[in-house]
């Protein structure tokens, strides 16, 4: 049913992105003077699910399809994503991602910049309650470390991957370096220095957000986004290859998978720091052996 529900919410996010948003960048910023409130469905819409992002863990066991509508979203064409980003999405994924180790809670989950107005009668999609039980922080923490990964676990931050990694592409992270080949568009869409504090974090946290996300639609995402960050970057790249090494030395090899594409990624990427970052990328070859090796073609397939 969830999926069913998804679907109609797609094909309506379409039709009404051609009607009110397509070709006009400015049209969903547009706010009556009097209420403050955004004059288009889109833009309302928009700013109603990115005030639930952080209800999402709350309020059902599930909330893959709940990501998976930004997905629809970011994919509805350039005028949506860049509204996405000016309304600090990308922030406040990387918030949701920390949890209650993010150290600008109070910034990114204060939505007083997405008002949005809820109709007085609601006929369909009135939140039925529906008794199941939820597994709680310590029991996911011990499923995570038994590697017993469920579907619906790993399904639902793979589409906040996919749709970070669709949305970073708009952006010029290094406001100083030529455009980078991956970049959509032409808007070279500056972020936040909060942006940039929660998206390129320490090796450790690099390193647990990769291991964290074993699905193949996540880890392949997930990869863009953080090689697309090292784009011109000696910094953030000397993190990002160290918790690829890390990964290498102390995964298991049933957990290697998202480590091996995020290398693979990495070899992809071509910029004035290639010559530097190809000796760092030698050390990682040299963990490669047999037992890995068939892994790395599969990630690759």
């Amino acid at each position: 049913m969830r999926r069913f529900s998804i679907g109609l919410v797609s094909v309506a996010i379409k039709v009404v992105y051609e009607y009110e948003a397509k070709g006009n960048l400015n049209r969903l910023s547009e706010v009556d003077p009097e209420t403050n409130l955004p004059t288009t469905i889109m833009a309302n819409f928009i700013n109603c699910c990115i005030n639930m992002i952080f209800e999402a863990k709350a309020h059902g066991r599930d909330y893959t399809e709940f990501f998976q509508v930004f997905v629809d979203l970011a994919q509805c064409g350039p005028e949506v994503c860049v509204y996405l980003i000016q309304k600090r999405t990308i922030g406040r994924f990387m918030d949701f991602f920390y949890d209650q180790v993010s150290p600008l809670n109070e910034y990114y989950r204060d939505m007083k910049d997405v008002p949005f107005k809820e109709p007085q009668d609601i006929y369909i999609g009135v939140p039925q309650e529906e008794k199941f039980k939820i597994r709680s922080g310590w029991e996911e923490l011990m499923l995570r470390r038994k590697e017993r990964h469920t579907e619906s676990y790993s399904a639902h931050k793979s589409y906040m991957w996919k749709a970070l990694a669709i949305l970073i592409r708009y952006c010029k992270f290094n406001i100083f370096a030529q455009r980078s080949p991956w970049q959509i568009g032409e808007y070279d869409l500056i972020l936040s220095n909060e942006d940039k504090t929660l998206m390129t974090p320490d090796t450790k946290f690099i390193e647990r957000a990769i291991l964290d996300t074993p699905n193949k639609l996540g880890y392949r995402n997930l990869a863009k986004f953080y090689t697309y960050l090292t784009y011109e970057d000696p910094r953030f790249t000397n993190i990002f290859i160290n918790a690829i090494k890390n990964g290498f030395i102390n995964v298991e090899s049933q957990a290697l998978k998202p480590f091996m594409k995020c290398f693979s990624t990495l070899l992809t990427l071509n910029d004035s720091m290639l010559d530097y970052r190809v000796p760092l990328t030698k050390d990682l070859i040299i963990l490669l052996d047999e037992r890995t090796l068939w892994i790395f073609a599969e990630v690759n397939e």
